[in-house]
């Protein structure tokens, strides 16, 4: 009675339900304050980075603007026509800050005093640059200036006045979009916390309260009282293990019970024959081992429910269980999730030939191969049936995945004969697979999928098939091209054609660059597009970009050995090449063979792998560049690259990307893009190379722009290496 009186004095749930809204709402607060932070730091960013931008492209056109210690003539067309390409307000004044050349020609011969505090006359003074915001009173805009001195020797000659003001737009325009993304995702975190907080505090307070009427039940002696538990965490044990006690405080009561109408029995038994000793120690015996039995039993009993007898292995309701709790951390985590349902084929028939005892064995031995195989995980398998198993498999990237799973890990299960009662047989399987969440968002959705996956697979005579059957024909055949791609290699049936690259000026050949072709026997030539990125995925590009290399470099030894003439050959770079930290010493071995042939290479990155890790291109390259190797930059244009970040490269030649040379002969600002990237390259003491030039125009508009070299169409396609050596090579040798 004392305990039912104190239980039905505890509040249960208000205090926990405040308490878990005040942490939350904490969590919020900090999410709140964790945004506002990052939008700070963002805005600093974007004009630090407008600054730095606005100060190096000022500096290049101080460095043009002079001759010696004078002013280049027609400074006024240059800024005009500048400003006509990049829409930038420039002004450039001498020592008194007179306009010299202006975006705006009607302020030439004024004096520049739009600055207050005068810091355009200070950087003339001492040389440094500065920052100001301008007053003028045409416009009520803010108007942000940067001003650069001009040098001549110690002396300052004038300043280059920059507006960078559209530079610090255009940053926020790109980050805009993050900009909305950190606010908006601060408020749905903020919602979703304030949310959460209050659901979970209902959540954990209606339980209590349960607990606690079945608490009262109890003590009123009512072992009947259960809970319902809807969840498997601290509080769903919680109920689990007061339904336990209910029941073991109810067979507790009946063997009370038992045990006095068993004292009963003993007594009467005693007054009729005398001899109640003996009769209630007889009666205690009974009643112990009747409980040892009992125990035995509803232990059993439980194991039968969760698990296999024969294999061990869960049974289907477990499986389930267990499936489903993975698949809400999968959803969580936003991950696949792949579960197979193996089927043994002719079962029945070894059971018939055999015996059932033989059929369990091989049903054990199967199990201990796919535990095996598992690494022991038990958590993964299960027997779904007489004879079929269920597999789970997690953190699945993509259908080829699983494609290679099923080949690599079910083989590894049966391709070995298994030993049955004496007899040696090999088992053929069928599977089917089905993908979460694609095919299925919960265990048994998913389970029911992969068993219809199953059946057609027994239907068609495939080995294994996916839910969704266009995804078993596109694994088949990317799994069958990446055999061939292996075989391929193992054949040694890639080639390397060359394409010619030739002086815009002279018109003579200079270089080459090697592109790797598969010379498949079935079908020829196959595009570099349908296997390059097969071999990047799969990790054999390091393979066949190791053969590129040396295939590369032998031929240009053998060409210079023969007395021909003499050209670099340029060679592509994989991303996950230059990502190897292996890459530099890859180089040096190849380079090994012998003391010319670093004389003979030239290295192809893309611009936009470069700018994934700019530490790292830049200390990998520094270190190839030192061996005697150029490097090239290749698509110059489409990978955003910093002009700060440019010009730290070490780089010999930057390569327009064909879709600019494309663009240079359709429209106005397309040709002006190409000559503003052959001025910015030249301007760093860089070689420039057009790819993809297919016509006599876009070479005439090329040589005017006074670009260096060209590549494409227009000259040659790329060639096998006989064809190239003797059509090109032999020619120069022969003219020579």
């Amino acid at each position: 009675m004392n305990i039912k009186l104190a239980v039905q004095n505890i509040k249960f749930g208000q205090s926990i339900r405040w308490k878990l809204a005040a942490a939350f709402i904490a969590v919020a607060c900090f999410v709140a304050l964790f945004v506002g932070v990052a939008i700070a730091i963002q805005v600093q960013s974007i004009e630090r980075a407008a600054q730095l931008e606005a100060a190096h492209v000022a500096e290049l056109m101080a460095d043009t603007v002079t001759d010696g210690n004078t002013f280049k003539p027609r400074l006024q067309d240059y800024i005009t026509r500048l400003y006509s390409v990049q829409k930038r307000d420039f002004v450039i004044v001498d020592a008194n800050q007179m306009g010299l050349a202006d975006a705006h020609p009607d302020e030439v011969g004024m004096k520049y005093d739009t600055d207050l505090g005068d810091e355009v006359g200070k950087t003339i003074h001492d040389g440094r640059i500065r920052t100001f915001i301008e007053h003028d009173g045409r416009s009520p805009d803010v108007i942000r200036q940067l001003v650069v001195p001009i040098h001549f020797g110690a002396t300052n000659m004038g300043a280059v006045i920059l507006e960078y003001s559209q530079i610090r737009e255009a940053l926020f325009a790109e980050e805009r979009g993050e900009f909305y993304l950190i606010v908006v995702c601060g408020i749905i975190s903020i919602l979703l916390v304030a949310l959460c907080g209050f659901s979970v505090a209902r959540r954990i307070a209606q339980p209590l309260q349960d607990l606690k009427n079945g608490v009262v039940r109890i003590a009123a002696e009512d072992y009947t009282a259960r809970v319902v538990v809807t969840a498997h965490d601290e509080i769903g044990l919680l109920g689990t293990a007061f339904n336990r006690m209910a029941e073991d405080l109810g067979a507790r009561a009946e063997l009370v019970e038992f045990n006095n109408q068993l004292e009963r029995k003993v007594s009467e038994r005693t007054r009729e024959l005398g001899e109640s000793a003996i009769a209630a120690a007889n009666m205690m015996e009974d009643a112990r081992r009747q409980g040892e039995v009992i125990e035995r039993a509803h232990g059993r009993i439980n194991y039968l429910a969760s698990y296999d007898p024969v294999t061990g292995l869960a049974n289907q309701s477990l499986f389930l269980e267990r499936l489903q709790e993975k698949l809400l951390s999968a959803k969580d985590e936003q991950r696949k999730h792949a579960v197979f349902v193996v089927d043994i084929e002719r079962f029945k028939s070894i059971n018939d030939a055999f015996g059932r005892k033989a059929g369990d064995d091989l049903l054990r031995h199967i199990a201990e191969r796919l535990l095996q195989v598992g690494g022991g995980e038990t958590h993964r398998f299960a027997r779904m049936g007489a004879d079929r198993f269920a597999i789970t498999a997690a953190d699945i990237d993509n259908a080829e995945q699983v494609g290679r799973y099923v080949e690599q890990r079910l083989d590894a299960v049966f391709r070995a004969p298994f030993l049955v009662a004496g007899s040696e047989l090999r088992i053929a399987v069928k599977v089917g697979i089905a993908l979460f969440p694609d095919d299925g968002a919960d265990a048994d959705t998913l389970l029911r999928n992969a068993e219809a996956a199953l059946k057609k697979a027994k239907g068609t005579g495939e080995r294994y098939v996916f839910f969704t059957a266009a995804m078993t024909a596109r694994v088949v055949e990317r799994l069958a091209l990446e055999n061939r791609l292996r075989q391929a290699i193992d054949k040694q049936e890639f080639v390397l054609h060359y394409q010619p690259k030739v002086d815009l000026t002279s018109g003579n050949l200079i270089g080459a660059e090697a592109l790797i072709r598969w010379n498949d026997p079935k079908t020829g030539l196959v595009p570099p597009g349908m296997f390059i990125p097969i071999l990047e995925e799969t990790g054999l590009i390091h393979e066949v970009g190791r053969w590129a290399l040396h295939k590369a470099i032998e031929d240009y030894l053998n060409w210079r050995n023969a007395g021909l003439a003499v050209v670099r050959i340029a060679v592509n770079v994989s991303p996950l090449q230059l990502r190897n930290r292996g890459f530099t010493a890859e180089i040096e071995q190849v380079l090994g063979v012998d003391a010319d042939a670093a004389a003979g290479l030239e290295l192809e990155i893309t611009e936009s792998l470069i700018m994934e890790d700019v530490k790292h291109s830049i200390a990998s390259l520094q270190a190839i560049r030192s061996m005697g190797v150029t490097i090239a930059i290749d698509d110059f244009g489409t990978g955003f690259s910093s002009l700060s970040y440019l010009s730290r490269l070490p780089v010999d030649t930057l390569k327009i990307d064909r879709s600019f040379v494309n663009d240079m002969t359709a429209t106005a600002d397309g040709l002006a893009l190409v000559s503003t990237i052959i001025t910015l390259a030249h301007s760093l003491k860089l070689k420039v190379v057009a790819e993809g030039v297919e016509t006599e125009e876009q070479s005439r508009l090329l040589r005017s722009l006074s670009c260096d070299e060209m590549q494409g169409f227009l000259f040659s396609r790329p060639v096998p290496a006989d064809i190239f050596e003797t059509k090109f090579l032999a020619l120069i040798a022969n003219a020579a």
